[in-house]
């Protein structure tokens, strides 16, 4: 079948073109399959593909004496077969006159396309830009001018398609290597991650437990610079480490929302970053927008992290002025706000040259080997991340050389409402270890294979109250599990015989309960999910601190600190004071708006008192009127919400904390801000700066008459025959007791008894007996009363009573008689009892709603009714009022 070919459109041709580029994208395949379908559609009987090379040899000059490069001419593709043998096609060449100097193309391809008649055949030459040319036979019938400029145009487009894949393969060639250098430093980066922090460990960790031992001065600084040092060190893997998961697109862009109090956040980093600052004599400025509301919801942990680093920078590059952190609003709603957080500084700004890279990791704005100020490059850019990750457009710079620098970026945050009011002390800024909690002497297992490492953790772990056991790998870790008890392990990864992942999932085919803890120095964010996959219930990186391994362990062990539920029965401070005192250390409130203030006091005194923290004059107040009262409050003046005077004078206006001892320590030193503070109540006032000893002397001064002062008021509450409540502890308590439940509507019991007959008893054994009888039923009706809120207390004579508050009638009777039988069987003789020959009690008893017009006469007449009742019956009864 013959076709003509002058009616063959170029669109038609390039749609069969198309079809072949579609089978391959290999260049040389490609133009194979494409050059074929050319011969195929054009009754073509042969064709070369001249491609052109520049010459090994030297460059040679043209005429105009411009350097040009020789080209040589080379057969790359024949098809079907070659159509001319070698000399035709040199020939050919030079009838064709190709130019033999690369500067000559561009000028002899606008000739194309080229038709030369050679006898019984027809050849054509068409260009293949960035290749070479066609050479093109037919026989029987010749191809149109028309169409021949078709041809040229589709080859051209051929030529550019095949260029573009060259390019894609070359391009693609690149990304693999670039994909294949980024896992190798991956590999490399968790590789040196360990290796780094396996020593740091060491370093950090038994410098820190040598910065807790007595040692002469000179050898303190240098374990402090050592731990220093090794933190700095540990700041630069952990910038590694995170700018790797970021670009490994490993940090999750959810945000980890939590609810967060904007002050909380700025006094946190107030005292991170009030020493550096004052050794460098810069000033400090944190601080917020007045009239923003102060609860968000955000991913904390980030939002820290960007403004530490920041805040970090700016006194880096700051050695006069200031630096200071603004967080206001840009535009607020009722769901949400629109927040700027600025820092700014007065340091060594820099130029637009600068600024120009510094967002570009390893990058800075001094690289010359004479810099001042060092660093890894890495801050900046990992914080344009997070602030990108938190859903903000990034970190603005405004800066100029010599002028400072500042700072800046946006987060639309969700508005979140403030939690409920809590009677827990504040310790946000309480020193470490002496304020938190030890744990209760738990047995841990530490599976770890290096001996320095096994020295450290076990240090650390003794510290905070923990007995530990240890193995060297996992295996033998699982025989110990298997014969003795423990409350968790702590596992390393990397170990001979068998690795911690092995030995978790062998673990827990026979211990599905006991948590276990990756401790280790894998520390990237695969590696914890591996480890959690593996069957562990969490992971910390090595090297961490004493506070980090508390921390980490607090959600899996009970600490010895214990707290009253909030549904329990309150007891007053009345009750309290009533019962025997507890050995145990004052406790001391610092009140002060700086955290750092907070920080120096308690690290002064934190030896001899337990230290509770307040920020602000309202939660030093409901503080005070907690269920653990200071014994000492030590008190600043100027505070923002509510200045140390109101605050004083609220203290003593109160009857809870009345007789709580108050010392200013303020900076107010002038001699009527001393008179007008002692005048409202103080017992004394220290001016700063103050001597760390005078400090020392005169709080203990104060804690031991408070001491002496709270002896002579519980003996006034304790009767002094039987050691148990006296009438007027009773008194005030069944006052305060009446008043608090009219008020919550819960019932009030009470209890009234006496010893049955025992004017005879005193008659015949004489006093002295009498004495040792009362001391007897009062130790033995005493420890039938169990709850702290319930006083059990002597009324007078051969009287007692027991005040039960929230106690219900029956839970009244089931005392009551709980306390008849007690005394049944203390067997205590009574020859001339007319109810048995020993020891009885009579006892009346009441369970009743309070009104607010109810007396304590009206109470205690009824329960004294009712125990005339039960001595009407017989004695030795419990009788109930009705």
């Amino acid at each position: 079948m013959s076709i003509d070919l002058n009616t063959i459109r170029d669109t038609e041709l390039l749609y069969e073109i198309a079809l072949s580029i579609g089978n391959s994208l290999h260049m040389d395949i490609m133009m194979r399959q494409c050059v074929g379908t050319l011969l195929r559609v054009l009754n073509a009987n042969g064709c070369v593909v001249l491609s052109h090379e520049p010459h090994p040899a030297a460059p040679q000059t043209d005429q105009a004496g411009h350097a040009s490069e020789r080209l040589d001419w080379n057969t790359v593709i024949s098809l079907p077969r070659r159509f001319v043998h070698e000399p035709e096609i040199i020939n050919l060449i030079e009838q064709l006159r190709l130019p033999q100097q690369s500067s000559q193309l561009p000028e002899w391809r606008r000739s194309l396309p080229i038709s030369l008649n050679t006898g019984s055949n027809f050849r054509y030459v068409l260009g293949l830009p960035g290749f070479g040319l066609l050479l093109l036979q037919k026989h029987t019938m010749p191809l149109s001018h028309e169409l021949l400029l078709s041809l040229n145009n589709l080859l051209e487009k051929l030529a550019s398609a095949a260029l573009a894949c060259r390019y894609e393969q070359a391009l693609q060639h690149q990304i693999n290597a670039a994909q294949t250098a980024n896992i190798a430093k991956n590999q490399f980066l968790a590789n040196i991650s360990h290796e780094i922090r396996t020593p740091l460990n060491a370093i950090i960790g038994l410098s820190e437990l040598q910065l807790n031992a007595d040692l002469p001065p000179p050898i303190q600084q240098r374990n402090q610079h050592i731990h220093h040092a090794g933190e700095l060190l540990l700041d630069i893997v952990d910038d590694l480490l995170e700018l790797s998961n970021i670009e490994a697109g490993h940090l999750s862009a959810t945000v980890a929302a939590t609810p967060f109090n904007l002050d909380a956040l700025l006094n946190q980093l107030a005292t991170l970053f009030t020493a550096p600052s004052r050794q460098k004599n810069l000033e400090l400025l944190v601080r917020r927008q007045p009239e923003i509301p102060e609860w968000y919801i955000i991913d904390l942990l980030r939002l820290k992290k960007v403004l530490t680093k920041l805040l970090a920078n700016a006194i880096k590059f700051t050695e006069q002025g200031r630096v200071e952190l603004h967080i206001g609003a840009r535009q607020f709603t009722p769901d949400h706000a629109r927040l700027v957080f600025t820092v700014s500084d007065t340091g060594i700004g820099m130029t637009p040259e600068q600024q120009r890279d510094l967002f570009q990791a390893f990058s800075q704005g001094d690289t010359s080997t004479t810099r001042r100020h060092g660093g890894a490059g890495l801050g900046l850019v990992i914080s344009q991340r997070l602030v990108q990750l938190m859903g903000g457009e990034g970190i603005r710079l405004h800066s100029q050389a010599g002028r400072g620098s500042e700072f800046e970026f946006e987060l639309q945050l969700p508005l979140a409402a403030p939690p409920a009011p809590s009677n827990a002390p504040d310790t946000s800024a309480d020193p470490w270890p002496a304020s938190a909690a030890c744990f209760g002497g738990q047995q841990v297992l530490v599976v770890e294979d290096q001996r320095i490492n096994q020295y450290v953790i076990q240090s650390q772990l003794e510290q905070i109250g923990l007995q530990v056991s240890l193995a060297n790998h996992g295996a033998e870790g699982i025989e110990q599990l298997k014969h003795s008890p423990f409350d968790l392990v702590l596992m390393d990864i990397q170990m001979p015989v068998m690795d911690g992942y092995q030995a978790t999932r062998e673990i827990r085919q026979f211990n599905t309960e006991i948590p276990i803890i990756a401790l280790t120095a894998a520390d990237l964010v695969e590696d914890r999910h591996k480890a959690l996959a593996a069957g562990m219930n969490d992971h910390l990186g090595k090297p961490f601190t004493g506070r980090q391994l508390f921390e980490c362990l607090r959600p899996w062990l009970s600490t010895s600190a214990t707290r009253i539920k909030a549904d329990d029965p309150q007891p007053t401070a009345l009750i309290s004071a009533a019962q025997p005192p507890l050995e145990h250390k004052p406790t001391l409130m610092i009140v002060d708006d700086m955290a750092a203030n907070i920080k120096m006091l308690a690290n002064l005194l934190k030896a001899d008192y337990h230290i509770q923290a307040a920020k602000t004059g309202h939660k030093a107040l409901e503080m005070a009127q907690s269920h653990t009262p200071p014994d000492l409050i030590l008190l600043d003046v100027k505070m923002p919400d509510m200045d140390g005077y109101e605050v004083c004078n609220r203290l003593k206006n109160h009857a809870a904390t009345s007789r709580i001892p108050v010392i200013f320590v303020t900076a107010m030193d002038e001699v009527r801000d001393q008179t007008h503070g002692l005048s409202l109540g103080a017992v004394d006032y220290i001016t700063k700066p103050f001597h760390a000893e005078i400090v020392r002397a005169r709080v203990k001064t104060h804690m031991t008459l408070k001491h002496q002062n709270d002896q002579l008021e519980t003996l006034s509450h304790i009767d002094g025959l039987t050691q148990v409540a006296n009438r007027r502890c009773f008194d005030q308590a069944l006052r305060h007791e009446i008043k608090r439940h009219s008020r919550n509507g819960r019932p009030l019991g009470l209890i009234i008894l006496d010893i049955d007959f025992f004017k005879p008893f005193n008659d015949h054994y004489g006093h002295g007996k009498g004495d040792e009888c009362l001391v007897q039923v009062a130790t033995t009706l005493q420890a039938v009363i169990k709850r702290p809120s319930d006083l059990f207390a002597r009324y007078g004579g051969e009287e007692f009573v027991a005040l039960l508050p929230d106690t219900t009638q029956q839970g009244v009777l089931q005392i009551a008689e709980a306390m008849r039988q007690a005394v049944i069987n203390l067997n205590f003789p009574h020859a001339y009892s007319q109810v048995a020959d020993h020891v009885t009690i009579s006892i009346g008893c009441v369970s009743q709603t309070v009104a607010t017009t109810t007396t304590p006469e009206d109470v205690l007449n009824t329960a004294d009714s009712a125990l005339y009742a039960a001595k009407r019956q017989g004695r030795n009864q419990v009788a109930q009022a009705s």
